[in-house]
């Protein structure tokens, strides 16, 4: 008898335990949606990088002018998600190579007069150039 009862009284409790995880299995069962590749942050943050990455094909460094956005810790993350986007090429800040990547750019006419726009990627996304006047 007290057998039974501790064999009942732990399957209750682990009924009890699985039944948030069978919650979550029943909503993703009724949402055919719930898996989606390449719908997360730093997939569509590579999606939009791409062409920059072609346009930067046989590039070895690049400078990096920071977005004018969040705080310094989005500015960071940034950086490194901008870093992981574009290898190989290596990204650097304030560095005298010729090429330069700006991102977050809300009016292209404000950019300091010795970087040109070399290509618009959409998007406040360009990619600059050293020596020139827009």
């Amino acid at each position: 008898m007290t057998r039974t009862r501790i064999a009942v009284a732990l399957i209750a409790v682990c009924a009890a335990g699985l039944l948030p995880a069978m919650s979550v299995l029943v909503q993703l069962a009724n949402n055919d949606t719930w898996f989606r590749p390449g719908a997360d942050s730093i997939t569509a943050f590579e999606h939009r990088y791409a062409p920059l990455r072609d346009a930067l094909s046989g590039q070895r460094v690049v400078d990096y002018r920071e977005p004018d956005v969040g705080d310094s810790t989005a500015k960071l993350a940034h950086f490194y998600m901008t870093r992981y986007a574009l290898v190989p090429v290596q990204v650097a800040v304030d560095s005298d190579a010729p090429l330069v990547i700006a991102d977050g750019v809300k009016d292209p006419g404000r950019l300091p007069p010795e970087l040109t726009v070399r290509q618009d990627f959409g998007g406040g996304l360009f990619l600059l150039e050293r020596g020139g006047t827009h």
